[in-house]
């Protein structure tokens, strides 16, 4: 399953894309993230790929794919139960040639009664996080630290949240006072969560 995440990373005035292969959807997920420069058109429909991160763990689906602001990509594992791996993937392997092997023994400290997680976003500042399950909008505080791994193992808060069909995407609004939630299917509405 390709999924796309977008986030403003590495520069004040660079976006990028971050279309992967990293879930299984009755399929083998490849594992493999995109990075794909932000253009201000799309001309013919196609983007030219920036980079390409492989990458190889002993997970079989994965639908959360954070960025952090200066690039640094994290990932969490769909399971029932919802207590996912988390693994921070190294930059070095972008367009590195050789495949990353992950070895976290980091796991999400949620409970959930579905396949979980569904999705994810750090915020542009980098200072909090919120991860997605089917049912609730999670939220985690950084409190100054800068290891997300670890503080995805602590117990987060739940957020407001108006329940959706397919449920699957949160997003930080730009100035990170507030958030976003969206399911998937055509004209599925798109809710706005301030935290005010």
């Amino acid at each position: 399953m390709i999924k796309e995440y977008m986030v403003k990373c590495i520069t004040e005035y660079t976006s990028f894309f971050f279309p992967a292969d990293t879930g299984n959807a009755g399929h083998g997920a490849r594992n493999i993230i995109y990075r794909v420069l932000e253009p201000d058109t799309i001309q013919n429909g196609s983007l030219p790929i920036d980079s390409q991160l492989h990458f190889t763990w002993s997970e079989q689906d994965c639908e959360t794919l954070m960025v952090d602001p200066n690039g640094e990509v994290y990932i969490i594992s769909k399971v029932y139960g919802g207590k996912g791996l988390i693994a921070h993937l190294p930059s070095s392997g972008w367009n590195s040639g050789s495949t990353v092997q992950v070895n976290s023994k980091a796991y999400l400290s949620i409970s959930s009664s579905h396949p979980d997680p569904v999705g994810g976003d750090i915020s542009p500042s980098g200072d909090e996080i919120l991860v997605k399950t089917r049912e609730s909008v999670l939220f985690w505080d950084m409190n100054g630290s800068k290891d997300y791994v670890s503080v995805l193992q602590t117990q987060p808060v739940r957020l407001p949240y108006i329940s959706e069909h397919q449920g699957e995407a949160v997003a930080w609004q730009p100035d990170g006072r507030g958030y976003y939630t969206l399911g998937e299917g055509l004209h599925s509405p798109l809710y706005h969560y301030s935290l005010q």
